[in-house]
């Protein structure tokens, strides 16, 4: 199949509600607890996809579009959201990503990439080589 970023943006944008249903005003047994050790939370991935959109998808696509391959990307801390999410509840975790999402999604359409830009390329610190479609 070949990427279409309409049909990205349409999953993209429908991501933050359907995560609010599933776990809005859930208990903290359901959402605070994990499968064991090496293993998240619902909590815990909301935490890591906030922690996406502030510096992974949209921070890497204005940096191939800067540096192509010239400059690797900065590493993608995995487990930022263990320490950035304490203290706070999941309900504001839901609401952040939701208005990070809503911004990074307004970026992505004034980046007007079209499927030339797509298949520009930057440097990952761990894949290497790969193009503004495989972010």
């Amino acid at each position: 199949m070949d990427f279409q970023i309409e049909h990205a943006v349409d999953v993209l944008a429908r991501t933050p509600e359907v995560l609010d249903v599933m776990l809005r005003d859930l208990p903290d047994d359901w959402t605070r607890k994990n499968e064991g050790e090496d293993t998240w939370s619902p909590f815990d991935i909301i935490g890591h996809l906030i922690h996406g959109e502030e510096t992974d998808w949209i921070p890497r696509a204005k940096h191939i579009l800067e540096h192509g391959e010239d400059k690797t990307f900065e590493p993608f801390d995995r487990f930022a959201q263990m320490e950035k999410s304490k203290g706070k509840s999941l309900e504001e975790l839901l609401d952040t990503f939701k208005a990070l999402r809503e911004e990074n999604l307004r970026i992505l359409e004034d980046l007007e990439i079209t499927p030339s830009v797509l298949g520009l390329t930057g440097k990952h610190p761990d894949f290497g080589v790969v193009t503004m479609s495989e972010l």
